[in-house]
């Protein structure tokens, strides 16, 4: 008799343990879930707005101050100019479509990594794109007429260059690495759920 009671009793905390178990992988779930869906969120954001943003840069600032010489280096530079600014865009779409095919019902090991590789790709883009705005500025130059190379706009322009190079380490070592660090943390904690 004492053996049946001490095996129902081990029974029962064992289905207490599992029941436990299975409401903190629920809660760990909800909040990788809730996590990774507001990052996409911005990234939608971020497209949305380039694609507003976009056509109203040309309208308002590109066609009316452009200084069209009718040489085929002011079309070659208006349609560079053109072409960064679409590959910008594609770019936004393109790791959006990264991140909607994380599937989480993989192994967490498979996701951790596919979110590591999302990680690596947004920097990797970030970098085209600052690299892809230098070649911009250069292309804008040429479509707004090429400004005289006075020792003021040497300097506004050296500013510029600091102020893209600053903003690139920023961008690369905290800002894409805290857009992750909630997602990361939530699948650590899943991870640890696991091996208990």
């Amino acid at each position: 008799m004492k053996i049946d009671n001490m095996k129902n009793c081990w029974k029962e905390e064992d289905k207490r343990i599992s029941e436990r178990t299975n409401i903190n992988r629920n809660v760990s779930f909800q909040k990788l879930r809730s996590s990774f869906n507001e990052m996409k969120v911005w990234h939608f954001i971020r497209i949305i707005q380039w694609i507003i943003i976009m056509p109203l840069f040309f309208i308002w600032i590109v066609f009316p101050d452009m200084k069209n010489d009718g040489s085929a280096l002011f079309y070659v530079a208006l349609g560079g100019l053109i072409l960064i600014l679409i590959s910008f865009c594609f770019s936004y779409i393109y790791h959006y479509i990264y991140l909607s095919e994380i599937d989480f019902s993989e192994s967490i090991s498979k996701v951790q990594k596919r979110i590591s590789q999302s990680e690596m790709l947004d920097k990797k883009i970030y970098v085209y794109r600052l690299i892809s705005l230098l070649i911009a500025f250069l292309c804008a130059y040429k479509v707004f007429g090429t400004p005289s190379l006075e020792p003021k706009r040497i300097m506004l322009l050296g500013l510029f260059v600091f102020l893209m190079i600053y903003n690139l380490f920023v961008r690369l070592k905290q800002q894409i690495p805290q857009e992750y660090a909630k997602v990361k943390s939530c699948l650590d904690e899943m991870e640890n759920e696991e091996e208990d």
